[in-house]
C-alpha cells in the first residue's frame, strides 16, 4: 500500500505515463481494494490539473470510471501537445528552397557548395572511405568475368 502512495505525477510528466506507472504498481500490490486504488491514483495527480479538479468535484465511483474520465483528459493533453509542436514549427524560420540544385554557404569566410540529397527512400548514407576512381580501378583489375559480371565503364572526365 505504501508503494502506491509514493507514486505521484511528476511536474512535467504526461498523464498517460503517470497512469501507466500506477497501473504497473497496482498489479504487484495485493490487498488494496478498489476504493483505496481510486483514492490513491487521484491523490497522486499533479496539483492544479484539470483532471484533479474534475475528480475532486465529481468523484468517480469506480477505478474504471476514473480511468474513463482520465482517458478524455489524456486525449486533450495530446491535442495540446500537438498544437504546441505545430506552433513551434511554424515559428521557426523557413528553410531555403530544396528545389535549387545547389546552395551556397559561408563557412569560415569560404563559400562552399553542397549537392542535392539523393532522391528515393534513402536519406542518409555512409560516405566512401576511398575515392570512386580507386574502387573502379580495383574492380577493373579483379577477374569478374568468371562470375559473369561485366566491369563498369570508367567514369568520364567531363563529370569532374
Amino acid at each position: 500500500m505504501a508503494s502506491l502512495e509514493a507514486i505521484v505525477q511528476g511536474k512535467s510528466e504526461p498523464l498517460w505515463d503517470y497512469i501507466e506507472r500506477f497501473n504497473k504498481e497496482v498489479v504487484q500490490v495485493r490487498g488494496a481494494d478498489e476504493t483505496m486504488k481510486r483514492y490513491l491514483i487521484a491523490k497522486g495527480l499533479r496539483e492544479g490539473t484539470d483532471l484533479k479538479k474534475a475528480v475532486c468535484l465529481d468523484r468517480p465511483r469506480t477505478l474504471n470510471e476514473f480511468l474513463a474520465i482520465a482517458k478524455i483528459y489524456m486525449a486533450y493533453e495530446e491535442e495540446l501537445y500537438a498544437d504546441n509542436l505545430n506552433k513551434s514549427r511554424q515559428e521557426e524560420p523557413a528553410a531555403e528552397s530544396s528545389k535549387k540544385p545547389f546552395h551556397e554557404k559561408k563557412r569560415e569566410g569560404q563559400v562552399t557548395r553542397e549537392g542535392k540529397r539523393p532522391n528515393g527512400h534513402f536519406t542518409e548514407y555512409t560516405p566512401l572511405a576511398i575515392s570512386r576512381e580507386k574502387i573502379l580501378a580495383e574492380i577493373a583489375v579483379a577477374d569478374l568475368t568468371k562470375a559473369g559480371v561485366k566491369p563498369p565503364n570508367a567514369p568520364s572526365q567531363e563529370r569532374k
